[in-house]
């Protein structure tokens, strides 16, 4: 699939692939370092949740923002800078000698990722042939979780070996990395109004498309707050807990390439659907009292991980669907969808948890499988309102 493709769009494909691993390596860094932060700073664990927080108000804070930017100056240019922040707040990151200056500094990192993925994301689904677009996008999504399992080395490495040399060691990646955006040929701004990107989401596919963001950021964060601690309760070490997750990101990263090619093969309903499917599935399956058996539970926790996660595809590709037959530029349709995930994943995160607490996990599971049936009602409802135009004409 990617040999058939020119060398200009192959070399592009190369560059988001490398910004993709950037932004999230720089996502997941932290999770080593809190109990290392903790010893050096003195902070208790409620602190700990302000740092991960700081990061995904960051990126909530920029998503917009980084839109209007790639309709000012273009999406090479936006991405240039998102990655000259990443390395400016990166090395922050590695030199923060107070509580402050390390939620500044990952405050920072997040304005950087959201500005970073918006222009690269949007650069390659622009750049991208319609037919080939969810084929490309997939790819990208494959090989960023290589990010996924990068984020936490880094941070285990800036434990043993030191923040200050493992971080400006990053840095200079970065920079590197810019330079390289910095020498791909230009792309014309849209230069589109503010307006515009309000808009967008009166466009049906836009907004639904914004969904399948908000949708597995919910999904995913309510599953992360409660699924762990089960797997403790089972008999599950740290490391197990870790390495279950690190399987369904290898799955993730075998699976993303394939969907993308089956989306652009027979279209974005039919694989949808299955997928929302296997989400209502999966989360009764967790939810049912027998499966709580050590090892059937984490295959299950595996499946709905990779299942859950696999929404942010056909999403991508339905938002710069509806971004092209609105007419809408791709980084405004993408910055709505980053809008989107902070908010989902702080509601998963408050939802999961409160029900776990209130009613046990098997409600927390419910909910969950109550929001990927309701999200299928809607997708065969919204599908059948043609045929019936059409069968009525």
């Amino acid at each position: 699939m990617i040999r058939d493709l020119d060398g200009p769009l192959k070399r592009l494909l190369a560059l988001i692939c490398l910004v993709e691993v950037a932004d999230l390596s720089l996502v997941q860094v932290i999770t080593p370092l809190l109990p290392f932060y903790a010893d050096r700073f003195g902070f208790e664990q409620s602190e700990s949740g302000h740092i991960i927080a700081a990061f995904a108000a960051g990126a909530l804070v920029a998503a917009v923002p980084a839109g209007m930017l790639c309709s000012r100056v273009g999406v090479r240019a936006t991405v240039v800078t998102g990655l000259l922040l990443m390395a400016g707040t990166t090395l922050a990151l590695g030199f923060a000698g107070t509580l402050i200056e390390l939620e500044a500094a990952r405050f920072g990192q997040g304005v950087a990722s959201s500005t970073a993925w918006t222009g690269a994301i949007a650069w390659i689904a622009g750049a991208a042939p319609r037919e080939r677009r969810a084929s490309l996008l997939g790819v990208v999504f494959g090989v960023g979780v290589a990010g996924i399992l990068a984020g936490p080395a880094l941070g285990a490495l800036a434990a043993h070996a030191g923040t200050k040399p493992t971080f400006t060691g990053v840095a200079v990646v970065m920079l590197a990395l810019a330079g390289l955006a910095a020498l791909r040929p230009s792309v014309p701004a849209a230069r589109q109004s503010v307006r515009a990107l309000l808009g967008g989401l009166r466009n049906r596919e836009v907004a639904f498309g914004v969904w399948l963001f908000l949708l597995p950021a919910f999904l995913l964060a309510a599953q992360h707050t409660v699924a762990p601690l089960r797997l403790d309760e089972l008999g599950w070490s740290v490391g197990g807990i870790a390495a279950v997750y690190v399987c369904a990101a290898a799955l993730q990263s075998i699976g993303s390439p394939i969907l993308g090619r089956v989306l652009d093969r027979i279209g974005r309903l039919l694989p949808l659907t299955a997928i929302l499917l296997a989400g209502v599935a999966v989360s009764v399956l967790l939810a049912l009292p027998w499966s709580r058996g050590q090892w059937l539970f984490a295959i299950l926790v595996v499946c709905a991980v990779v299942c859950y996660a696999a929404f942010y595809l056909p999403g991508s590709a339905i938002v710069a669907d509806g971004s092209d037959a609105a007419g809408l530029d791709h980084a405004f349709g993408f910055s709505l969808a980053n809008l989107a995930w902070a908010p989902g994943t702080i509601a998963g995160s408050i939802a999961g948890g409160a029900l776990a607490e209130s009613a046990g996990d098997e409600a927390t599971y419910a909910l969950l499988a109550a929001v990927c049936l309701g999200t299928l009602v809607a997708v065969r409802l919204a599908a059948a309102r043609p045929a019936a135009a059409a069968a009525r004409s």
